[in-house]
Formats: C-alpha cells, structure tokens, sequence
C-alpha cells in the first residue's frame, strides 16, 4: 500500500522520517530511479525546501508532497 510518509515544516524546519532538518544543513537527497545526490538545504519555505547541489551548485525545489510519497528520499550527511 502506498504508505504516506510523515513531512511537515515548522519554524523554518523541516520535520521528516522522525528527524529535524534546517538551511544549510548537508544531505543526501535520493530520487526514485535509486540517483544520490550530495545536497545542501539552501531554505525551507512553506511547502517546499530548496536544496543546492554539491556538485554543480544548481538549486532544486522539493515540494512536501513529493517527500510524502516517497518520490524523493532525505538522508542525513555528515558535515565532515
């Protein structure tokens, strides 16, 4: 079953998979066809986050919707 997944913002935080994210914080964002992408999150608006990828600098915006449906995956990077 098409199970959503738990995404809200709050604060100018983003609350995802039972973890606190926020700008400038370093990530990996993966996409359905299994692509990892070394990201930073450059801002978190009312619905959406954007995130800045480390290999071209080029900014992404993810919707909350697409968190929740699971079209794009947020795991924590550390900063090292």
């Amino acid at each position: 079953p098409a199970q959503r997944f738990e995404a809200r913002i709050e604060d100018g935080k983003l609350y995802y998979d039972k973890r606190w994210y926020h700008k400038s914080q370093a990530i990996y964002l993966e996409s359905k066809d299994n692509q990892k992408l070394s990201c930073v999150i450059s801002s978190v608006g009312a619905n959406e986050i954007w995130v800045r990828k480390t290999s071209d600098s080029t900014k992404m915006r993810i919707y909350l919707g697409q968190l929740q449906r699971r079209l794009f995956v947020i795991r924590r990077r550390s900063a090292a």
